[in-house]
């Protein structure tokens, strides 16, 4: 047991806690609204599909969850640094590898649709794709960043990444304006959430000395968890 600051007492409604979730649900669609604002119809039909496609190397993210909420807010109501550490481990464990199997099927996938004679995959489906699969695995490599935010008493600091991430995308598509692509939309989206998880990522390790990053699954002082 280190030195993690105690829990200050709890109150039944946080606008920290409803401004993350609210601009949680804006950022998953944030960047269709304004790309339907920008892109012809066709264009704003193939990013979305390649989005929906890419999310689903992001899933594991949403396991990893539900799987480390529990134990990373048992540890920190106790002052457990060590605690803290293996659960938020734990639910890079869960979010990093899997989405990992996934990305590499993916990325299969569009190959072997390449090859049918009945698909065209053009340049700008391949590397859209592959700037929302890198999206995606961010997401995964930085999972419990959010977690350990919002269950230690720092959800102001989720709320205020996501708000960071809003912003900056708002910011970017702007500037990209009516040039916007497939491509450049993809862009300023995996740009704009790598911004936001890196925060929750850089202020955690900063405040809590906690790495909530996948980089701990390859450091002896964290103990490997079992799956089962």
């Amino acid at each position: 047991r280190l030195g993690l600051p105690r829990p200050t007492s709890r109150v039944c409604w946080s606008w920290s806690l409803w401004g993350t979730s609210i601009l949680g649900m804006i950022l998953a669609q944030i960047d269709l609204i304004v790309g339907g604002a920008f892109m012809e119809p066709e264009a704003l039909g193939l990013y979305a599909l390649l989005r929906r496609l890419a999310n689903v190397v992001a899933l594991p993210v949403s396991v990893a969850t539900w799987v480390s909420a529990s134990p990373i807010a048992a540890a920190y109501d106790r002052g457990d640094e060590v605690g803290l550490r293996q659960a938020s481990a734990r639910g890079s464990q869960i979010a990093w590898y899997p989405a990992l199997v996934i990305c590499a099927v993916c990325i299969c996938g569009l190959v072997v649709a390449a090859m049918l004679p009945s698909m065209t995959i053009t340049a700008q489906i391949a590397v859209s794709f592959g700037i929302l699969l890198s999206g995606a695995l961010v997401q995964a490599f930085l999972a419990s960043g959010f977690t350990v935010a919002t269950l230690s008493d720092h959800a102001t600091l989720s709320a205020s990444a996501r708000a960071l991430t809003v912003l900056f995308y708002l910011c970017i598509a702007a500037v990209v304006g009516a040039t916007m692509t497939p491509v450049s939309n993809a862009l300023c989206y995996t740009f704009a959430m790598g911004l936001g998880s890196g925060v929750v990522w850089l202020v955690l390790r900063r405040d809590l000395g906690v790495d909530t990053s996948a980089c701990v699954l390859w450091r002896r002082e964290v103990p490997a968890w079992r799956t089962s």
